[in-house]
């Protein structure tokens, strides 16, 4: 039965539909591996790369994984490999019961990307 959005009073996900970050990590190093490998950095394609990363592994995720009560959020940053370092932090208000997050980080001779993808749990 559909509820509709209303609140059905299910506090805690399914086994079977919990977030499990080594699922959903899989599903991102996969398209990004396949999108990114033989990439070149253009700084004016970048910020389209970076948009069609994240509709990918959002469409990717949602399809594979049966998570019907979480939101999923998914961020993507790309830059240039200058012999630089990068660091990418989050910090988030959430229920550490239920809500979690998968990263996985691409690297070649070009450019770097990060893909974040959070999934946090909704009654």
């Amino acid at each position: 039965m559909d509820s509709g959005g209303a609140n059905t009073f299910v506090v805690e996900p399914k086994d079977e539909e919990k977030f499990y970050p080594s699922k959903v990590r899989k599903l991102i190093q996969e398209i990004m591996d396949d999108k990114l490998k033989n990439e070149t950095y253009d700084a004016n394609n970048t910020p389209n790369l970076a948009e069609e990363l994240v509709k990918r592994i959002r469409s990717k995720v949602r399809d594979s994984i049966k998570m019907p009560r979480f939101k999923v959020a998914v961020q993507v940053i790309i830059g240039e490999i200058k012999g630089q370092g990068c660091k990418v932090t989050s910090k988030n208000l959430w229920d550490p019961t239920w809500d979690n997050y998968a990263s996985y980080s691409f690297q070649n001779e070009s450019i770097y990307g990060v893909a974040i993808v959070f999934g946090v749990y909704y009654e």
